[in-house]
């Protein structure tokens, strides 16, 4: 089912939260929850591990790890633990949405496959009709996951040129960059404001974006800090980076509200992909019936040209 691992990971921080805002202690409620990782973190705070490194040792994501140390630092652990929720909601909604628009697309293409050639039932027999209709769409659906796998096996080996094609792409690759700043940006404000020093907030935002060109920006923002420039012209001298990132930063590192501004910056990022999943979750169903029409308008013709051809040689 699209979206049932996050979901289920917005559970358990829905659950998370309700427990530590409770004040139950942190090692007593990751027992009292059924998620594997939960249990293995629960195993390394039993061990006298802190949240964030029992959180690593579990297996969390690097964005989870990252708002975890940031709700310890800042004694905040049970509202971030529901901002994870959101964030994991948001995902799971986001893929569910894109499973519904492409449930039309393809039910398109099935039907395009299966339709024009019923007469085979009569001429061909099941088995005929079989051999013409669903044969050819077990191969495409097994060639679709082969395709699947190979690129998922691409990207971990070769994730560098993979993000890179895969940032490229015309509006796909728009909306992962910009979700993928806004990713970043979340990290990193939710870490500054629990004291935690930017140059080490730098770091965990570049590991929580998760896509080789953010990472890659967010490392050259660390490096002029390191070379001594301020937090604010780090991320102004970033021309990767979205023009109202770069001046929210220098603004906020200004008026002494770095967060606050970046916080309105992943916002904004996050409204531009909506609009932009919106654009292909419309766009796609009605390619993909033009692109259906046009082919079963072809077999038809095409059925027809064949039948005049019989006609014609019978009349010779």
């Amino acid at each position: 089912m699209f979206g049932a691992a996050e979901s289920s990971r917005a559970a358990l921080y829905r659950q998370l939260g309700s427990l530590e805002t409770a004040g139950i202690p942190l090692g007593t409620a990751l027992h009292k929850v059924l998620d594997p990782a939960a249990r293995r973190a629960a195993e390394s705070i039993d061990k006298g591990e802190d949240p964030p490194t029992a959180w690593l040792q579990a297996g969390f994501s690097p964005l989870e790890v990252a708002l975890v140390r940031a709700g310890t630092k800042g004694g905040q652990l049970a509202q971030n633990f529901l901002e994870l929720e959101k964030i994991f909601e948001e995902r799971a909604g986001a893929k569910r949405r894109a499973a519904m628009a492409l449930a039309y697309p393809v039910g398109l293409a099935h039907l395009a496959v299966l339709l024009p050639r019923l007469s085979l039932l009569i001429s061909s027999g099941v088995a005929g009709y079989c051999k013409a209709t669903v044969f050819p769409l077990i191969g495409a659906w097994a060639v679709l996951i082969a395709g699947y796998v190979v690129l998922r096996m691409f990207r971990e080996a070769l994730p560098i040129v993979a993000d890179n094609l895969l940032i490229s792409l015309p509006a796909v690759g728009g909306l992962i960059y910009r979700r993928a700043v806004a990713r970043a940006l979340r990290v990193f404000a939710a870490l500054y404001r629990a004291g935690i020093p930017a140059r080490d907030a730098v770091d965990e935002a570049r590991d929580a974006a998760q896509v080789y060109p953010v990472s890659a920006a967010f490392d050259r923002v660390a490096k002029r800090l390191d070379e001594g420039l301020t937090i604010g012209d780090a991320f102004l001298q970033e021309s990767s980076l979205p023009q109202h990132v770069r001046e929210a930063a220098s603004t906020g590192a200004l008026t002494g509200r770095l967060d606050e501004t970046l916080a309105g910056a992943e916002r904004l990022l996050l409204s531009e992909a909506q609009m932009r999943q919106h654009f292909i979750i419309v766009a796609a169903p009605v390619l993909a019936f033009l692109v259906v029409a046009l082919f079963v308008g072809y077999s038809i013709i095409a059925g027809y040209q064949s039948y005049f051809d019989k006609i014609n040689e019978l009349s010779k």
